[in-house]
């Protein structure tokens, strides 16, 4: 699942998961338990991805200028 796929209540399931997923060692044994048990979901194997900056995003959404630089015209 990937974040902004699925989203209940407000609440992005997919970045949820991958709270989970990569914070697994900041869980409680139970908390863990009850993830590996209840909805399959176990540690990540593979590190957390780099955190994407504003002007990168900007950059994928296709926007050529960011909301910070001013377009002057004529």
């Amino acid at each position: 699942m990937a974040t902004g796929d699925v989203v209940v209540q407000g609440e992005d399931l997919g970045r949820w998961m991958n709270a989970q997923w990569f914070g697994w060692e900041q869980l409680l044994p139970v908390q863990q338990w009850l993830l590996e048990n209840t909805l399959k979901i176990t540690p990540a194997e593979d590190e957390r991805p780099v955190k994407q900056t504003q002007d990168s995003m900007w950059a994928l959404n296709g926007s050529s200028h960011s909301p910070d630089q001013v377009i002057l015209t004529q």
